[in-house]
């Protein structure tokens, strides 16, 4: 019990209101990781063929050509592109909530995460919008201020989003 006070602390909705979210961003995810695999696979299928081709109609390889060993070069980044399906989800999963004096985001189902960050001092904000997010309309917000760092993922392109950038960019200009 003791665990679900302290998560109130951090989830006080008492005159906040929540920002909208993109959750199809996961279907840009998704995309990116599934274009990962085929073009190792490709690089592997291509790799080989030119192997196997020059292997037999050339004498440049007399020992003869292995694709277990080009297999063997290909396993790792392969891996390497699998470990992003855990984040392919996270849109889904984010809410954002915003008061007078602070922002908060929770991230995540099972392992959940909340960020605060208290915009008293709030002195800088940048924004990133990948290929997906410039044609979905959505963007990632980073907000500074003195003592931390919080990051808004997958932030719509609303009005309401608006009004409420445009006044942390007001509360950054000031300080």
């Amino acid at each position: 019990m003791k665990q679900k006070r302290l998560r109130e602390l951090f989830e006080n909705t008492e005159n906040c209101y929540e920002l909208d979210v993109a959750r199809y961003q996961y279907l840009e995810e998704i995309i990116k990781l599934i274009g990962k695999v085929l073009l190792v696979c490709i690089l592997f299928w291509g790799l080989n063929f030119i192997g196997k081709y020059l292997a037999s109609h050339k004498d440049w390889l007399q020992g003869g050509f292995d694709s277990s060993i080009l297999f063997s070069i290909f396993v790792l980044p392969l891996l390497y592109s699998l470990k992003d399906v855990k984040d392919c989800f996270g849109s889904l999963f984010v809410k954002i909530w915003k008061d007078k004096t602070s922002i908060t985001v929770r991230r995540g189902l099972l392992w959940v995460k909340y960020d605060k960050l208290y915009l008293k001092d709030l002195n800088n904000i940048e924004m990133y919008q990948s290929i997906g997010g410039k044609i979905g309309g959505y963007c990632s917000l980073d907000l500074y201020a003195v003592g931390g760092v919080v990051s808004l993922p997958y932030l719509k392109d609303t009005d309401k989003n608006r009004k409420v950038v445009s006044k942390l960019m007001d509360k950054a200009k000031k300080n």
